[in-house]
């Protein structure tokens, strides 16, 4: 639409045709009529009835100004009719529309000062953009947040531009979206959706946003129009602009040579053409980075290829002499993991050897193929350790020869396949949680594995004396640190949306349905074997078959075992709060989300960092309560008695299957047969001759157990006791805990009498403390651990 008494080409006579398909226009979406119906009236202008239909889609976008100049426009005849009388009253009730020259400036300034340094320069063209050109145009701004301006020429902008501009992919995986290249800043639509549709992960990546635009003006003109000035303060945000711009991009990319490099450059519209040359840098960028890899896996490969088993047996044998150097590889956009690698570094350090952590640089990188060869490249490590990923899963990111520990902390789905179980050479190891089906069913070799539980640090959890403000911080009777606090059926419904199909749908749907049951009866029955029996029926019944097993290990470890969990979590969080809430006892839930749990929202406190809070938190909490389906032999556990606290932990009766294997083995290699029982072949020890039987049996009997006074073991038991995949007795609940039923529970009031017992016996408090410490710091810390480590990786390579 042009402004009254603006010069007009010569009228002609519109098509009937064109009219009638701007009319069809006009019944739909404001924006979609607008755009023509301006063009059509710059040669039409006395077509008062397409100039009444664009006063009304304007009146209805709140566009005040244009409105009212076009119905200003309309004939007498036109103008006088009802139609137009209504259209006009509800436009006069608008308010004002504009966006004024000292607004705009006031919001580019807003956002320049939250860019900083990363404006490129716009700092230096902001005053003379504030003086010739902010005022030079008017702008107004729509309902719906768009922008249209009016200048010598007319109007512009006419177009649902924020809803047109084009969106980034959306990334299967958030944590792994490569930096967000925009080819242009003329409007500030695109940008502002690249930056709402990447947000933070809940772990911390931030993906890199980094903006083209050579013409200052133009980027200040777009930077005036709405206010980005939060999003914008965040470091993962550049501009580049200026005859240099894509001069200064190729700088600042070849500075992070090893970083991940933007995807293709990203365009307001898809119609709108990019800058060759933007594309061709980037393109010499990919290129330069490929070339950089191929030469450097090349040279390191050189390095390593003639270290065969041998070669290494004879290094570590050395490692007195010569210590050896580990690489520890991580991601910093993690829960935990992040730290217990730091932890692994330290321990090693600790030991007499040289450690080296490989992380993201900071929160808006991701590690690629190039960072894991420079570094190999630098160090030259005698072993690799990353956690929960064997060498075959990182596809080519460290050479064959050289040694490589995985060191399984999560029992993650990608783990449980035949691929990378048979992938597994001679200088790989598996270190850590060691799941048995690994090696049953995935091909996993026993030969090269190393057992242990997640591990503590003793040098950041201690039990030196908190300062009094920390600990009135945390102070309280109960505590609890985690954040799983999504409700068991809201994970339920999550996880059924997830399912990407429906035999996986209805399986989740049976196993959601039938893990209460298995929860409830936790101390009488392995709820282990109950979830297993309980995955493979579902699948088996959603099918119509036997199911494979890498399908019963996606759908457990997906779905039954975090489900299983949940439910564990949250129904003796759910009892605690009623007994904190009727003896009046202070009950505080540190982590993510808790605010939102519809029962535990009172009790919520913020999530804690991984370290001198955490340690103060354990400490200043009377008890601590650890809630796991899968073990008690967690780091929550270690932790929390290292700083001086009291964990108190929800017992289940896989608790004891280490320790009854364990005692069978003892009985079988130092105790004496009582008899040999023909009918099962089975060998009996009472358990009065022994005193390792007579401790179980009394901790059976105390959680309220059946017992009998002797054990059979039969043939499949005495395998099972003499495999090399019984659980070591430092890892066993009844050795760090020393005395299972007075720091456990497994109802709300077997609970309720354990927390009172610490809260109002501190002298036992801290004695029951100080026992666990000790066993902790003797066999499962991180510093207790890395010297055995190293030492067993150095034994199995001396083994043929």
């Amino acid at each position: 639409m042009s402004p009254p008494g603006a010069p007009t080409a010569p009228r002609t006579r519109p098509s009937p045709v064109e009219r009638d398909a701007l009319l069809r226009l006009a019944a739909g979406a404001p924006w979609g009529f607008l755009a023509p119906a301006h063009e059509h009236l710059a040669a039409h202008r006395d077509d008062h009835e397409i100039r009444l239909l664009a006063a009304l889609h304007l009146t209805e976008l709140r566009l005040r100004t244009g409105a009212m100049e076009h119905l200003a426009a309309l004939s007498p005849e036109v103008r006088s009719s009802p139609e137009a009388a209504q259209i006009e009253a509800s436009a006069a009730r608008l308010p004002s529309d504009e966006l004024t020259g000292d607004q705009r400036i006031a919001t580019c300034r807003r956002n320049l000062e939250a860019l900083g340094d990363r404006a490129g320069g716009l700092a230096d063209a902001f005053d003379p953009w504030a003086a010739a050109h902010a005022h030079s145009v008017k702008h107004f701004r729509a309902k719906d947040g768009n922008i249209v301006s009016r200048g010598a020429n007319g109007w512009s902008g006419l177009r649902d531009a924020r809803a047109n501009a084009s969106r980034p992919a959306a990334p299967a995986d958030a944590a792994e979206t490569p930096p967000l290249l925009i080819d242009g800043l003329t409007t500030p639509w695109l940008l502002e959706k690249s930056l709402r549709d990447t947000p933070p992960t809940p772990n911390g990546y931030r993906a890199p946003v980094l903006v083209v635009e050579p013409d200052p003006i133009a980027a200040l003109d777009a930077l005036s129009l709405l206010d980005l000035s939060s999003p914008l303060a965040d470091a993962r945000v550049r501009v580049f602009t200026g005859d240099r711009a894509i001069d200064a991009l190729r700088d600042w990319l070849a500075a992070r040579p090893d970083a991940r490099l933007p995807g293709p450059p990203l365009r307001e519209s898809p119609l709108t053409h990019g800058q060759p040359a933007l594309r061709d840098t980037l393109t010499g960028l990919i290129s330069a980075q490929e070339r950089a890899l191929l030469a450097l896996r090349d040279r390191v490969e050189g390095v390593y290829s003639e270290r065969d088993r041998s070669w290494w047996a004879a290094r570590f044998a050395d490692r007195a002499n010569n210590p050896l150097r580990v690489l520890v590889a991580t991601s910093r956009f993690s829960s935990f993991v992040r730290y217990s690698a730091q932890d692994i570094a330290q321990a090693i350090d600790s030991a007499g050897h040289q450690a080296r952590v490989l992380m993201e640089a900071d929160e808006h990188s991701l590690l690629t193929a190039l960072s894991y060869w420079r570094a190999v490249d630098d160090f030259e490590p005698d072993l690799v350790v990353v956690i929960n990923y064997p060498r075959a899963s990182l596809k080519r990111c460290f050479p064959d020869n050289l040694p490589y520990a995985c060191w399984v902390q999560d029992a993650l789905s990608h783990l449980f396949t035949s691929e990378l179980g048979g992938a597994q050479g001679e200088l790989d190891f598996l270190v850590g949680h060691l799941h048995p089906t690994l090696f049953e069913k995935f091909g996993y070799p026993r030969s090269r594995a190393i057992r242990s539980p997640v591990l503590a640090s003793a040098h950041k959890f201690h039990a030196t004396p908190a300062t009094r403000e920390v600990r009135e911080r945390f102070e309280c009777e109960v505590g609890y640190v985690g954040h799983q606090s999504e409700p068991p059926e809201r994970l339920r419904e999550r996880l059924l949306r997830e399912a990407t199909a429906g035999p996986m749908r209805g399986a989740i749907d049976r196993v959601c349905a039938g893990v209460p049951a298995i929860i409830d009866d936790a101390m009488e029955r392995s709820p282990q074997g109950g979830l297993d029996a309980l995955t493979r029926s579902a699948l088996k019944e959603t099918l119509g078959r036997e199911p494979d097993e890498a399908s019963v290990a996606l759908l457990h470890t997906r779905c039954t075992q975090p489900f299983a969990d949940r439910v564990f979590r949250h129904q003796s969080l759910a009892w605690t709060a009623d007994i904190a809430e009727r003896r009046g006892w202070r009950f505080r839930i540190h982590g993510r989300g808790w605010q939102n749990h519809p029962r535990l929202r009172a009790f919520a406190r913020p999530a804690i960092e991984h370290g001198e809070d955490l340690r103060a938190c354990y400490q200043s909490a009377r008890a601590h309560l650890h809630i796991s389906i899968n073990t008690l032999a967690h780091q929550r556990v270690f932790e929390c008695a290292l700083s001086g606290g009291l964990p108190i932990c929800r017992m289940h009766r896989d608790e004891l299957s280490a320790t009854e294997t364990w005692c069978a083995r003892e009985c079988l290699t130092r105790g004496e047969c009582w008899l040999h029982w023909l009918p099962l072949s089975a060998d009996v020890y009472p358990v009065s001759w022994h005193p390792w039987l007579m401790r179980l049996i009394s901790t059976k009997q105390r959680l309220g157990l059946a017992c009998h006074h002797h054990i059979a073991i039969d043939p499949a038991y005495r395998v099972r006791a003499t495999a090399d995949a019984v659980v070591p007795r430092p890892m066993q609940a009844d050795h760090f805990l020393g005395d299972i039923p007075s720091l456990t529970f497994w109802s709300c009031e077997t609970l309720e009498l354990v927390l009172a017992c610490a809260i109002e016996r501190p002298i036992w408090r801290v004695d029951a403390s100080a026992g666990i410490a000790s066993r902790v710091r003797a066999d499962l810390t991180y510093e207790s651990f890395a010297p055995r480590m190293l030492a067993d990786v150095a034994a199995m390579l001396a083994t043929p």
